[in-house]
């Protein structure tokens, strides 16, 4: 029962024939023994206390006999005497977790961000009777141990919850005031997932090519189109620094030519026709879908230096703008990004930016299994970025 309430014990003696029998008390943390002489009228007898402040065991003895022992467990009505909030900001935004400590009537938090709620009461807490309950009528259990207790939720929609707790004694020991908090929710939009890639065309006639040529402006760049055909610098799939509407003819014929005689099997879908991207340094940025792990991030040293160096590093996907500086930082070509040796810094920050991005695509498009953008060309800073070619492999629907 709850401290200071008023309890009354009552006993029936059956035949009894003395004038009183005597109640039995022993305060349970202490031990001392109190007896209390009841008159009995018509047999029965009882003894009332206005005000319960500690727990205690009890009998009543008549003559040589005894009823069976009772105990009286007195506890206090849990409150709330600290509180804590953790708030774990999506991985897009960069920021990290932030704490607030003490009680808040009203939660700001960005949509998407997960909270954990931690505090302490002022008694031991029911392990299954104490609960939060929303303003939509759904109740969430909370995690007990001894007078503390958490629980965590991800802010989706404006909410409001009610912390409601019982004592350890079960019901009756209900918290006298509910602690309550409303959730506001800033919506915010993740990054807009867009790389740099120049306009091109897919053509099949060199006179096609050289007209869109014109059209784009020059110099342009022709890459063979093939699904047999992944690599394509190895087999002379690649032509850079065309100037001119007739070296874009006479480098298309070249180039199918050449393909045709060193892979007589591939299936040639085409040629696609670039304005070439100005010279930078060639990176690699890559994803895949891991079976432990999810959707994983890769970047690094790219072009045709990426097997002959292996310069890459790894991360997860999601990933925040400071996650993926450190990515872009941990490769030792980023001395070369900084400028080395009087060379042009690159675009460090536009770079990271990249890496955000391809990170939020894997994340929202769960069929992407691979993707590898070989090489994005990372210019100076208000040149910006661009991505030179780029596969993705699908997972069946």
């Amino acid at each position: 029962m709850v401290k200071g309430a008023p309890i009354t014990l009552s006993v029936t003696v059956k035949g009894a024939r003395r004038p009183g029998v005597v109640l039995v008390m022993t305060d349970s943390e202490s031990g001392v023994r109190t007896n209390v002489v009841l008159s009995l009228q018509s047999g029965r007898a009882s003894h009332a206390i206005d005000a319960v402040e500690r727990t205690f065991s009890y009998f009543f003895a008549y003559a040589s006999r005894t009823s069976r022992a009772g105990t009286i467990s007195v506890g206090e009505r849990p409150e709330i005497s600290a509180i804590s909030y953790e708030l774990v900001y999506p991985a897009y935004v960069g920021q990290p977790p932030r704490t607030l400590t003490g009680r808040m009537s009203r939660l700001q938090a960005l949509a998407g961000t997960s909270i954990l709620v931690s505090f302490a009461a002022t008694t031991e807490l029911h392990p299954d009777l104490s609960r939060v309950e929303w303003l939509e009528g759904d109740r969430q259990s909370i995690t007990i141990n001894g007078r503390f207790g958490h629980f965590a939720f991800v802010a989706d929609r404006p909410n409001r919850a009610t912390i409601m707790l019982t004592g350890r004694y079960g019901p009756g020991f209900e918290m006298s005031r509910p602690l309550s908090f409303e959730v506001a929710v800033e919506k915010d939009q993740p990054p807009t997932v867009a790389l740099g890639v120049r306009k091109d065309k897919l053509v099949m006639f060199a006179d096609e090519a050289a007209a869109f040529a014109d059209e784009v402006g020059y110099p342009v760049v022709l890459r063979v189109v093939s699904p047999q055909i992944v690599h394509k610098w190895d087999v002379g799939g690649v032509v850079l620094g065309l100037a001119s509407a007739e070296e874009v003819r006479q480098a298309f014929d070249a180039t199918l030519d050449r393909i045709t005689r060193r892979l007589p099997d591939a299936q040639i879908h085409g040629v696609l026709v670039r304005r070439e991207i100005p010279s930078g340094y060639e990176l690699i940025l890559g994803a895949k879908r891991d079976p432990v792990f999810g959707p994983t991030l890769m970047f690094g040293l790219g072009g045709i230096y990426v097997e002959l160096f292996a310069d890459v590093t790894f991360g997860l996907a999601p990933i925040g703008r400071a996650g993926a500086c450190r990515m872009v930082q941990q490769v030792k070509a980023y001395r070369l990004l900084e400028g080395a040796r009087g060379g042009p810094p690159a675009d460090v920050a536009g770079i990271a930016e990249c890496v955000v991005r391809v990170g939020q695509l894997v994340s929202d498009f769960e069929r992407i299994a691979e993707l590898d953008v070989n090489p994005l060309i990372a210019g100076p800073a208000g040149i910006g970025n661009a991505v030179a070619d780029v596969r993705i492999r699908l997972d069946p629907p």
